[in-house]
């Protein structure tokens, strides 16, 4: 090919912003009055298309720089990993009955801190804690953002200035590299580490009390577990050596399973259960085996309670209208019985399972084998639990970019790859979710 009839570069044909602000405004529709924002979104697609070699439609393009705009927040995705709760697609899956009723609820003015009785100010997590009052027979309860931010908060109130004790085989690691030991300097607490790793008797914790001593804390290592030539102290003989001295004895019990929730026999110790040892403060998630939405619930004594929701930094983790209400609502589910959507995965019939495999199995385009497999319950939860279930297999050349696929649909689809196979475990995936699952698997095969 001669040098002049090379192929024009397909950015040196850029439409006009004005050309590009008409297609803008035409995807937006009546979604965006703003001239500005659509003069905007004009130029971010003309510095893509600068930007990009790879051959794209202008309608794609624009579609792609306006997906922020017009899909905007989390996006839905069927969860094909075999894992309940998965940290990166928002954990615990809630009731939609549940988050519609607490959105109607609070989405114009409420008596969110106002005290109808006096009409003064009243707490933010005064509807909270009557609830739990009522559900756990505890004295007090309040309510922030995450369970984290509650240990934080807690430690704060408590023993800011002081040493907090605490075996060392219980100096966890959470998600994203967060450990205890740099919250509780940052709470501003002393860190006073007694036993060793895999031994720490009630002896260890009393040797370490003295005139510096805030609090006693235990946490409950949901994430992992320590097993052979071991011993930890009971929750019950370190609440007695509070007493004994006149410290809180705060519990950090991680997953927060309830006996409330129709959930598998797990060795895992339950809210309840924990509460009648008489710890002075006991915080616990409130997105991993509660099932509901993230937070960090708070139960415990009214005089230390009191102390958290008194503490500066109950205004920096303290929970919004919206959390307050779901949680809320969610609790009450829970106390009612009502089916809840982590209880339905955890206790599926196989055989129902494997009815429902072999349909999708039978409508999928391509090879796929219908295998035994195990799933797990994740968010840091139960991590020796392995679930038997079923999954559905198939070998793709290009598995990678058919998982890609997947993922960007809509809704996306997020499965697995395990060496050269692509793999759809069906243990959190939900039965009216199954024709979707089918529809979005064979558009991506034709894709």
């Amino acid at each position: 090919m001669k040098e002049h009839d090379a192929a024009p570069d397909p950015r040196s044909t850029i439409p006009s912003i004005n050309r590009l602000k008409e297609e803008v405004a035409g995807h937006l529709g009546a979604q965006c009055q703003n001239e500005r924002l659509v003069t905007r979104l004009a130029r971010m697609v003309a510095a893509r298309m600068r930007e990009t070699p790879r051959p794209q439609t202008t309608a794609d393009l624009i579609r792609e720089v306006l997906a922020p705009v017009t899909r905007p927040g989390p996006r839905p995705m069927i969860n094909a990993t075999g894992i309940l709760l998965h940290t990166n697609l928002g954990r615990a899956p809630l009731r939609r009955e549940t988050v519609r009723s607490a959105l109607e609820e609070v989405a114009g003015y409420t008596d969110l801190e106002l005290d109808r009785d006096s009409g003064k100010r009243g707490h933010r997590d005064r509807h909270f804690a009557a609830l739990a009052r009522t559900l756990w027979d505890v004295e007090d309860a309040t309510l922030v953002n995450n369970a984290a931010s509650a240990v934080c908060l807690a430690l704060a109130a408590l023993a800011s200035g002081r040493e907090t004790v605490v075996s060392r085989g219980e100096l966890i690691e959470i998600g994203g590299s967060f450990r205890l030991p740099e919250i509780m300097s940052f709470a501003g607490t002393i860190l006073r580490e007694v036993g060793t790793t895999n031994k720490t008797r009630a002896t260890d914790y009393a040797r370490a009390i003295g005139s510096g001593t805030g609090c006693l804390l235990k946490t409950h290592p949901s994430n992992y577990r320590i097993e052979g030539f071991t011993e930890e102290t009971d929750l019950a003989a370190l609440v007695a050596l509070g007493r004994e001295h006149g410290l809180p004895v705060v519990l950090d019990l991680g997953s927060g399973l309830s006996e409330a929730l129709t959930f598998p026999a797990v060795p895992e110790p339950t809210i309840e259960a924990s509460l009648a040892a008489g710890p002075d403060v006991l915080m616990f998630s409130g997105d991993k085996l509660l099932g509901g939405i993230q937070a960090g619930i708070v139960l415990g004594k009214a005089a230390w309670i009191q102390r958290l929701r008194k503490h500066p930094m109950m205004r920096l983790v303290r929970a919004d209208k919206l959390t307050i209400s779901i949680v809320c609502h969610h609790l009450r589910d829970l106390a009612a019985g009502v089916p809840l959507p982590l209880s339905r995965l955890a206790t599926v019939a196989p055989e129902d399972l494997k009815a429902r495999a072999r349909v999708i199995r039978d409508r999928l385009n391509g090879d796929w084998s219908l295998v035994e497999d195990f799933g797990f319950v994740g968010g840091g939860s139960l991590p020796q639990e392995r679930r038997p279930t079923l999954s559905l297999t198939a070998r793709f050349p290009k598995k990678t970019a058919f998982a890609r696929r997947l993922r960007l649909g809509e809704p996306g689809v997020l499965g697995l790859i395990h060496d050269d196979r692509f793999v759809l475990n069906l243990s959190a995936v939900f039965p009216e979710e199954d024709a979707l699952l089918i529809a979005k698997v064979n558009e991506a095969w034709r894709s």
